[in-house]
């Protein structure tokens, strides 16, 4: 409840006026849409490697990509 909270708050306070449906549809297509495929690629590793071995790569996965984007949102500051 908290992540959505503090996900939702931002988007619809900082987005211009013209464009709030459209970017909270998008927010919820990918929030509520793609949610699914994670579980069940989840699920399917977890049979296959176990349920370890599946918690450690989404942590890891998770890791890697937060570093990927704050390198490029320290390349984005710099540019602008």
């Amino acid at each position: 409840m908290r992540q959505m909270a503090s996900a939702n708050t931002p988007i619809q306070t900082l987005i211009p006026d013209e464009f709030p449906g459209r970017t909270m549809a998008f927010y919820t297509m990918t929030v509520v849409g793609l949610g699914p495929f994670g579980s069940l690629a989840g699920g399917a590793l977890a049979r296959a490697h176990g349920a370890r071995l599946a918690v450690a790569d989404g942590g890891i996965l998770a890791m890697t990509t937060a570093c990927i984007f704050r390198m490029k949102r320290r390349v984005f500051r710099e540019v602008r």
